[in-house]
């Protein structure tokens, strides 16, 4: 059965509540949204909620407060972490629970002592020859337009791994990729689809 996860912790869209914050996890919450994804950065010496490198929030959402809100709600939490290191970013790996950068998840793992690096994100496949053998990779749903969609898709399944797919935002879409048996499916509106 496909999951269904809110991107950027986002139930109803970006327009509704900003992203990545404390605020649109109690949302995703509220309307029975069983999963989120936040991307999380090191600032400083915390870790806190951005896709950005620099956040264009005022006082951006500490990891901790949303960590401790998904634990204690029962929420699944999907952690994409964008760490700069050398002025680019080196892997991108993420969880149900995911990191490249030892600093990161040192201090990670003090809000989520259970972590296990297991899923990789992508944007093709050629990038996936550079991940280890991950059980799941998060690759982002433009790869399978076109005719050969389908046939890049089952080649993933064929090889054991969980599929998460990333962003739709379209119910053509979505309904196309749970007839395929994608595993998971990430939207800025799941709040729409849970219902």
């Amino acid at each position: 059965m496909t999951r269904i996860y809110a991107h950027r912790a986002l139930a109803y869209g970006p327009d509704k509540v900003d992203e990545n914050t404390l605020i649109s996890a109690v949302n995703c919450y509220s309307c029975k949204v069983g999963a989120i994804e936040v991307d999380v950065r090191m600032d400083g010496d915390k870790v806190i909620c951005s896709h950005e490198y620099h956040s264009h929030y005022k006082y951006p959402t500490d990891f901790y407060d949303i960590a401790v809100f998904c634990k204690r709600h029962r929420l699944s939490l999907y952690i994409d972490v964008k760490e700069m290191i050398a002025g680019h970013i080196a892997e991108r790996i993420c969880w149900e629970l995911c990191f490249f950068d030892v600093v990161v998840a040192s201090r990670i793992r003090k809000y989520y002592p259970i972590y296990y690096p297991n899923g990789a994100i992508v944007d093709n496949l050629k990038q996936l020859n550079k991940f280890g053998n991950y059980q799941f990779i998060s690759i982002n749903a433009n790869y399978f337009k076109g005719i050969f969609g389908r046939i890049k898709f089952n080649k993933l399944k064929r090889q054991g791994r969980r599929i998460f797919i990333w962003v739709v935002n379209n119910v053509h879409d979505m309904a196309k990729f749970k007839r395929w048996g994608a595993d998971v499916i990430m939207t800025d509106y799941a709040g729409k689809y849970v219902l």
